[in-house]
Parts: structure tokens; C-alpha cells; sequence
């Protein structure tokens, strides 16, 4: 994991990240499914510590995630419970300051 955190920094002090998609992604790279972000083995807010140190400004979104049982078709309760960690990740970040 460390060369996520390496290439976070490195393309982030050269202004080349212009959006970043926050999702999450457990298993393998041969066999991988989608997760919600905070079921995969990315450290997240280390992700967006390292994003603000690194001068990045740029936009942090959700990406699409699970539904869990009942959820709308959409993904309201999926949308709602990514939006609310992202931004819980954020603010443990300093991301919002």
C-alpha cells in the first residue's frame, strides 16, 4: 500500500490529480468487488492527509458503492452513508479547514 500513499504525493505536488473518485475495493487485483470505503485496505485518512500535505485542491467524490437491503434503486442509503464517512475522513484530515 505504501506506493499508493508514494504516487498520492508525487502526482499531487505536480498538480496531475484532478479528481479523485473515493470508493472502496476489497480482494485481489485477479479478483477484486466493489466495497464501501471503509471495507477496503486502503488507510483513508492517511489517503487525504497525504492528498492535503500535498497541496492537492482538486474535488474528492464518492464513487458508486454497494447496496445494502432496501436501498432505492439509485442508492440513497449507499450515497448517504459514503457522503457522511467521506466527509468524517475529511475532517479528521484537516481536509475542510
Amino acid at each position: 500500500m505504501q506506493a499508493v500513499y508514494s504516487g498520492i504525493k508525487h502526482f499531487a505536488k505536480e498538480n496531475r490529480i484532478g479528481c479523485v473518485h473515493f470508493s472502496g475495493v476489497k480482494g485481489t487485483l485477479a479478483q477484486s468487488e466493489e466495497a464501501f470505503p471503509d471495507e477496503s485496505r486502503l488507510d483513508n485518512l492517511r489517503a487525504v492527509r497525504t492528498l492535503k500535505e500535498s497541496g492537492f485542491n482538486g474535488l474528492i467524490e464518492i464513487d458508486h458503492a454497494p447496496h445494502p437491503i432496501g436501498d432505492t434503486d439509485y442508492g440513497h442509503m449507499s450515497h448517504a452513508f459514503q457522503i457522511g464517512y467521506l466527509k468524517g475522513i475529511m475532517q479528521g484530515a484537516g481536509a475542510l479547514e
